[in-house]
């Protein structure tokens, strides 16, 4: 007992001379001197001593059942949380998670490295840089200096930079490489509209999306929920549209021919519900694949036409499958022999004049001096062509639809005199069914006929009436009309709208209509009546006469260029007109199924 009074009277003294206590030394050095037992030469002597200076311990279940406050008197307190299984981290205690060291900083008890609790013990600590007002991260993962190009920092206003330690002032985050890109989360289209409410902004990379015509993929950015918003392709135009396919509507245009370019196109119909890009593609299959992009302008039902790359390898019937709008349709055709090889037959429906029975007619000439547009090497590819004249009244109803599907062309002159109305009603209702069928394209020949004659009553059925009066028949052109589809109007050898006949002295067949969807040419007589068309419904052309198809003078003009547009020196009449037969025979070849070949 007396040794301890003494013990605590030498510290009292010692700590009031010297402010400074010692413990097992005579020689405090700071505050609080602690040191281990050792003899009168300095040496340990005692090994059964325990080493070290403990702070209280408690579990966090006693702190937090503590009802004393800390407050910046108690700033720098340490004790020791031996157990965190009760109590809360609340309060001051909110960084108190874990066995081991805790110091008060004034406001709450901050964990210390060591003793149970989690800290970083790697080499790369994060190190203030006061000067340039940020942290950053400090050596490498061995404690070796950065290199250069592999900052990261955190500046004091927010931005953040990676790769460099200047980040740009305007960007929150700023990367930096040139070696290196930017990466962002890569998944399936898929896996893309599984993310549960994406939020407006969020960019990933969709692997199998081609909404702008991306092969291989594209970045893609969430735009909102509302109309015309949605997933759009980044660097596209106008995002990416959201349609649905009507298979049924799929449908193959032309046909196909093996060894030769193909020039078919299939049309579909799709509802558009979002405005943006398409890009529709079929399969690869014969060698060909059919493919449809661009932006679509409007919503609701849009028909789309996909346009052919590629040659046919080989002859047969093939399956094209086009994935769209959420749909697999199927469109399947046949692959013809080689156009090359094709025989164009034509039928004269013998009335007044003749397509080519004979060696002097128009058409014989017109194919057989323009190799360079007609034949195996031309721009029209055909091997030959072939004529049958038959007598207008040996078609009835019930043999017309056999007839004509052997040819290709099939011409009507419509006969004056004898033949003038030689087909009853039900023979004409025949010939009306069959237009619809685009089984050949036909041409009606008008002249200056009666209003009984069978080419003025077909042409009623059609929704035409016919003028009739003292006018010749002889057709014109007056000025040049835009924007036909690709027909014989505006096709393979150009536009032959302003290119017509001229006759100072002809007037024309006319024609009126309550038709929207027909191709009109007017005549420059009084009156500018109508007298030249293409009916695409029905592959159909009418010519208000057949002048120039037949007569030598203008079959002497008409041997040339089908281009050209010189004129005809011999007659009044120019050879400009021979531009819409030309065309008519490469619409012929290249939409309608060949009747017959060479080798056949």
């Amino acid at each position: 007992m007396k040794t301890k009074i003494l013990l605590n009277i030498i510290l009292l003294i010692s700590s009031i001379s010297y402010s400074q206590v010692g413990i097992n030394n005579s020689d405090p050095k700071t505050t609080l001197d602690v040191s281990a037992k050792r003899d009168g030469s300095g040496a340990i002597s005692d090994n059964t001593q325990k080493y070290g200076l403990q702070a209280p311990r408690l579990t966090r279940a006693e702190m937090t059942a503590l009802t004393s406050s800390y407050g910046a008197d108690q700033k720098g307190a340490m004790i020791y949380i031996t157990d965190v299984s009760g109590g809360d981290n609340s309060g001051t205690r909110v960084n108190m998670d874990a066995v081991g060291y805790y110091y008060f900083d004034g406001s709450v008890w901050q964990k210390l490295s060591g003793g149970g609790s989690s800290g970083d013990a790697t080499n790369d600590a994060w190190v203030n840089d006061t000067a340039n007002t940020m942290v950053k991260l400090g050596t490498k993962s061995d404690g070796s200096s950065r290199d250069a190009g592999t900052d990261f920092v955190a500046k004091d206003n927010g931005s953040v930079g990676i790769g460099t330690a200047s980040p740009n002032a305007s960007a929150i985050l700023d990367v930096t490489s040139t070696t290196k890109g930017f990466l962002p989360p890569r998944m399936t289209s898929a896996q893309k509209n599984a993310i549960s409410s994406p939020a407006t902004g969020l960019v990933l990379f969709c692997s199998d999306c081609n909404s702008c015509n991306n092969s291989g993929g594209e970045l893609q950015v969430y735009t909102g929920s509302g109309a015309g918003q949605g997933w759009k392709c980044v660097g596209g135009s106008g995002g990416t549209s959201v349609f649905t396919a009507d298979c049924s509507t799929a449908t193959m245009n032309g046909s196909l021919s093996a060894g030769d370019t193909a020039t078919a196109t299939i049309t579909m119909s799709v509802n558009v519900s979002s405005l943006g890009t398409y890009n529709i593609q079929s399969s690869m299959t014969d060698g060909v694949q059919f493919s449809a992009n661009g932006t679509f302008t409007s919503t609701g039902i849009q028909t789309v036409t996909l346009y052919p790359v590629g040659t046919p390898a080989n002859s047969g019937s093939y399956t094209w499958t086009i994935s769209s709008g959420g749909s697999t349709c199927s469109v399947s055709s046949s692959v013809q022999s080689s156009k090359s090889t094709r025989m164009v037959k034509v039928l004269s429906l013998l009335g007044n004049n003749d397509l080519g029975t004979n060696g002097s007619s128009y058409f014989n000439n017109f194919v057989n001096n323009n190799s360079g547009e007609f034949g195996p090497s031309g721009i029209v590819k055909l091997g030959t062509v072939s004529f049958t004249t038959l007598a207008y009244n040996s078609i009835n109803s019930a043999n017309l639809s056999t007839t004509f599907a052997q040819y290709d062309i099939v011409y009507l002159s419509g006969p004056s005199g004898t033949g003038n109305n030689t087909w009853d009603n039900a023979t004409e209702n025949a010939f009306v069914s069959y237009l619809a069928t685009h089984q050949s394209v036909v041409i009606l020949e008008g002249d200056d006929y009666s209003a009984t004659s069978d080419i003025t009553t077909i042409l009623a059925k059609l929704n035409c009436t016919t003028i009739t009066g003292t006018q010749n028949g002889t057709m014109y052109w007056d000025a040049p009309l835009t924007n036909f589809q690709v027909s014989p109007i505006k096709g393979t050898f150009g536009n032959v709208t302003g290119y017509g006949y001229s006759s100072p002295n002809g007037s024309a067949w006319a024609i009126t209509t309550a038709r929207t969807d027909l191709a009109f040419i007017r005549s420059t007589a009084a009156g500018n009546p109508i007298v030249g068309f293409w009916d695409a419904s029905n592959y159909l052309f009418y010519t208000g006469d057949d002048d120039g198809l037949t007569n030598s003078i203008y079959t002497m003009c008409s041997n040339n260029n089908p281009k050209s547009t010189t004129t005809c020196t011999a007659s009044p009449y120019t050879m400009r007109g021979a531009r819409w037969f030309a065309n008519l025979i490469a619409f012929t070849v290249n939409n309608t199924t060949p009747k017959a070949y060479i080798t056949d």
